[in-house]
C-alpha cells in the first residue's frame, strides 16, 4: 500500500517527453516564444557528450576552448532568449486538468538547458573579464528562472531552484571581480525580478489539477478496482501542505 502511495505521489512529476511547439511566433507571449524553439534547442543538447554535459553544467570551471564553436553557433538564439526574458507576460497553458501527469511538459527541461547556456556564455565573459557582459547573462538567467516557475508544477519548481542556486554560485565565484558600480546594478535589476510562487503555493496548485484529473479518470464506481487511489485522494487532501 505505502510503496502505490508513493508511486501515485510522484505521478504528477513524471511526464512525456516530445516536442510540442507552437509554429506561431507570438512575442506577447514569453511562453510561446520558448516553445517555439525547444525543439532546435533540444538537438544541441543531444548532441553532448557525457563529459561535454558534466563541464557545461560545472560553474565552479572556466569554459572550455571546446565549447567556444558551441557558443557561437547559439550566439543568435541566446539573444533571442535575452529578449525574450524581457517579455513582462509569460502565460503557460499546459492541459493538465484534462491530461493529468500525461502533460507534455519537456519544454522544462529545454528551458533549464537554456538557462545553463546563459550561464555558461557569463562564464566565458567573465573569464575574458568582460564583467557587465557576463552580468547581463546572469540576470537574463534569473529573470528565465521567474518564468519557469510560472509553470504550475512542483518538477518546474525544482528546475527553477536548480537554475538559480548555479547563478548565485557563479556570482560568488567571481563577485570579487566586479566593482561598486556593477554591484550596485546588480543589487537593483535583481530587486526587480517579478515575484515567484513558494513551494506551498506550487503544490496546492499541483494538488488541484492533480486531484480533477484522478476523480474525473478515476469515477467513485470504478475506485474498487483502484483501492489505493481513494486512499490517496483523501490522504493529499488532508494534508497540511496542501492546505492554503
Amino acid at each position: 500500500m505505502f510503496c502505490k502511495r508513493l508511486f501515485m505521489l510522484l505521478l504528477p512529476t513524471l511526464f512525456l517527453v516530445g516536442c510540442g511547439a507552437d509554429s506561431v511566433n507570438d512575442a506577447k507571449n514569453a511562453a510561446t516564444v520558448y516553445l517555439n524553439f525547444q525543439c532546435d534547442w533540444q538537438s544541441v543538447k543531444q548532441a553532448f557528450t557525457p563529459e561535454q554535459k558534466e563541464a557545461w553544467e560545472d560553474v565552479s570551471v572556466e569554459v572550455a576552448s571546446d565549447f567556444d564553436d558551441v557558443l557561437a553557433s547559439l550566439s543568435d538564439e541566446m539573444e533571442q532568449i535575452r529578449q525574450t526574458t524581457k517579455i513582462p507576460t509569460c502565460q503557460w497553458q499546459f492541459p493538465f486538468k484534462e491530461e493529468g501527469v500525461l502533460t507534455d511538459i519537456s519544454v522544462v527541461d529545454t528551458l533549464k538547458f537554456m538557462a545553463q547556456s546563459l550561464l555558461v556564455n557569463a562564464r566565458k565573459s567573465f573569464s575574458l573579464k568582460n564583467q557587465s557582459e557576463g552580468i547581463n547573462d546572469i540576470l537574463s538567467d534569473f529573470r528565465l528562472t521567474r518564468q519557469v516557475g510560472k509553470i504550475e508544477s512542483i518538477t518546474a519548481k525544482l528546475i527553477q531552484w536548480e537554475i538559480e542556486d548555479s547563478a548565485i554560485a557563479l556570482l560568488m565565484f567571481y563577485h570579487e571581480d566586479f566593482d561598486a558600480e556593477l554591484r550596485n546594478f546588480l543589487k537593483n535589476e535583481l530587486s526587480q525580478l517579478l515575484p515567484t510562487t513558494s513551494a506551498v503555493e506550487t503544490l496546492a496548485q499541483e494538488k488541484e489539477w492533480f486531484c480533477y484529473w484522478i476523480q474525473k479518470n478515476f469515477p467513485p464506481e470504478n475506485l474498487e478496482e483502484y483501492p489505493f487511489l481513494e486512499d490517496f485522494i483523501a490522504a493529499i487532501d488532508k494534508h497540511p501542505y496542501f492546505s492554503m
